[in-house]
């Protein structure tokens, strides 16, 4: 249960706080392997029914299926099939199937015609495939419609909403203008003298810990300026939106748009960075390129646990507790480079940074370091989900705690998921932090990124990472 606060702190009341996130990873995961079963299934399906109850045995037709569902699996979720957000619009869902289903059979015909393979395959076949899988799609989402309105009264696709409104506002209006739109839940409401730097202080300190609150609604006189700004400014370090009910606002406050909360307007104030379908895409394209890097580098990696083994006793793989995404720790996976007995604990309360000429560092780790080659079990990090391929980098627990004391804005750079690399490292930002300014401009470096991020600067990042990141002269 989340608590209410009233004037002063005193807690007045109660409001159910509904556990999304299971229920959202089993129902995306359930659709992805849903439609990747229908797509094979219709493949053999239209086969048998072509000819005569034969199964594809040829070569040149497995490779179509084999290349059908993965490119299915890849291009469904690009375009949109299992983020949250539109899982329950039905009009939605039915076009971004097609429409993902289209390309991936486009993309599948095209591959075949480049390695020369499209001709011995009945043309008859892959269109009654096509349409087989149009209809099992179709299909599916039209049940899974019913799944998601009994599924939401259990908690799932809701967007987690906290509101914060002064003195004399009737909650019940602005209760019925959210619940005009059925994705937002409101999990906890408090009443604050918006003139009292205490109870905002309480606002900026309270609703973080409520849990994955993923909007923050203030219904306010937007002449509150000063308290609208320490609101804006602390929650610039979270992944939470933050809007402003009101009328028109003072020109001291930053307006990044507008939007309709429900049927209220809203200004919005701070920014939630990677939301939406943004998101999924990034998600995409970070594990369908990770997929390709580990397939294509499984040999050198193999090569090189080789190596480590061979040099120095202990594990292959050093693991670390980090800070990820909405400042929840991960494990970071990498190869090992340095003494097993000199290496810090996975959770250690104090980390020690690899200095220059560092005597932990054994022979094969410093070539791995100087070359970044003992990153690349992150990759596997990125397959679980919790890390990107461009991103702050993570830094462990103790550092994270030390900067964040000594560097305003530092905690921002966990409103995305850490990345393998990122605009500080290509821009020389890597290696030791050996005074505070060092870290303030990698800082200003990863805020620079979340604030202006398209998937064609991640493009840019990873092109550069080999020719600027990964050979530096403060790799050691």
């Amino acid at each position: 249960m989340s608590t209410v606060m009233a004037r002063g702190g005193v807690l007045h009341g109660t409001m159910p706080m509904r556990a999304t996130d299971p229920w959202q990873r089993s129902l995306a995961m359930a659709l992805r392997l849903t439609d990747v079963s229908i797509v094979v299934l219709a493949g053999f399906l239209s086969y048998a029914l072509r000819f005569d109850g034969d199964l594809p045995n040829e070569q040149v037709e497995l490779l179509a299926l084999t290349l059908g569902a993965l490119l299915a699996a890849q291009c469904l979720a690009i375009a949109g099939c299992y983020d949250e957000r539109s899982i329950d619009r039905l009009s939605t869902q039915l076009a971004q199937a097609v429409l993902g289903w289209s390309a991936a059979i486009g993309c599948t015909l095209a591959i075949l015609f480049l390695i020369k393979q499209i001709d011995p395959l009945s043309r008859l076949w892959i269109g009654s495939w096509f349409v087989l899988v149009v209809v099992g799609l179709v299909a599916v989402r039209c049940l899974g419609k019913q799944l998601i309105l009994r599924a939401r009264a259990k908690g799932a696709f809701l967007r987690r909403v906290a509101i914060v409104r002064e003195p004399g506002v009737p909650l019940e209006r602005i209760l019925d203008g959210i619940e005009m739109n059925p994705s937002l839940t409101p999990v906890a409401e408090m009443e604050v003298d918006f003139t009292d730097p205490e109870q905002v202080d309480a606002v900026i300190r309270e609703v973080p810990r409520l849990g994955q609150i993923e909007q923050l609604v203030l219904v306010c006189n937007p002449a509150h300026t000063a308290a609208l700004r320490r609101i804006v400014t602390a929650f610039r370090q979270f992944p939470i939106e933050v809007n402003l009910v009101a009328g028109m606002l003072p020109s001291e406050l930053p307006v990044i748009g507008m939007r309709a909360i429900g049927s209220l307007p809203a200004t919005v104030l701070v920014e939630r960075p990677l939301d939406g379908p943004i998101s999924t895409l990034k998600d995409a394209f970070d594990r369908l390129v990770a997929i390709g890097l580990l397939t294509l580098l499984a040999p050198l990696m193999l090569l090189v646990a080789l190596a480590i083994k061979l040099d120095s006793p202990g594990p292959v793989l050093f693991r670390q507790m980090r800070v990820g995404f909405d400042r929840r720790p991960i494990e970071v996976l990498k190869f090992r480079t340095m003494r097993h007995e000199l290496c810090d604990a996975p959770g250690a309360a104090t980390v020690k940074q690899a200095t220059r000429d560092d005597h932990r560092v054994t022979r094969v780790g410093r070539f791995l370091r100087r070359s970044s080659l003992d990153e690349l079990p992150q990759l596997f990090n990125v397959l679980k989900g919790d890390m990107s391929l461009v991103g702050p980098r993570p830094h462990a627990v103790a550092h994270n705690d030390h900067y964040a004391a000594l560097i305003d804005g530092y905690l921002g750079r966990h409103r995305v998921k850490p990345g393998i690399t990122g605009w500080a490292q290509v821009n020389g930002c890597r290696g030791e932090t050996i005074t505070v300014d060092d870290m303030r401009r990698r800082i200003a470096l990863d805020l620079q990124y979340i604030d202006n991020w398209s998937l064609g600067l991640d493009l840019k990042i990873l092109l550069r990472t080999p020719l600027v990141g990964f050979v530096n002269e403060k790799a050691y």
